[in-house]
């Protein structure tokens, strides 16, 4: 509902697109919310893959991974996923055959950019919620549609 949205701070600016939906989810998770994971739910973005930029793709995928780590992650683990996102980006541009030279360096320093607003808004969720969220991944639970979570 948007009374929830709204009470959980909406998206995040800084995200702009491409994660700011699971972002929103893991507070919600945390907040107490019921959030359901449909890993069979057949849903197509279809952009044109003319229109889109894989580079800025790859950039903005990388970037937001690594700043909901530093919104969202206790601190231990922030340690880990952060330096694995950024390596990602080196597993994605080959996996998605990505002409990006000079790209990691791009999408460094556009994290360095944020990372001040990034830690100031910093509000990690507990480390029940981490647990909660990977056993949704492993073991999505039955959803009825009509259901209000």
């Amino acid at each position: 509902s948007r009374e929830k949205f709204l009470a959980l701070g909406g998206y995040r600016d800084q995200l702009m697109i491409f994660g700011e939906e699971r972002e929103l989810c893991l507070r919600a998770l945390d907040a107490g919310y019921r959030v359901i994971y449909l890993p069979g739910a057949r849903i197509a973005h279809l952009a044109d893959p003319a229109g889109r930029d894989m580079r800025r793709y790859l950039h903005l995928t990388v970037r937001n991974g690594v700043l909901a780590s530093i919104y969202n992650d206790p601190f231990t683990l922030l340690l880990v996923r952060v330096p694995m996102r950024l390596a990602a980006y080196f597993s994605m541009r080959r996996g998605w055959k990505v002409d990006d030279p000079g790209g990691w360096r791009a999408v460094v320093g556009w994290i360095a950019r944020d990372l001040r607003s990034a830690f100031r808004i910093r509000r990690p969720v507990r480390w029940r919620t981490i647990r909660r969220w990977r056993m949704l991944v492993r073991h999505a639970e039955p959803y009825a549609g009509g259901e209000r979570p």
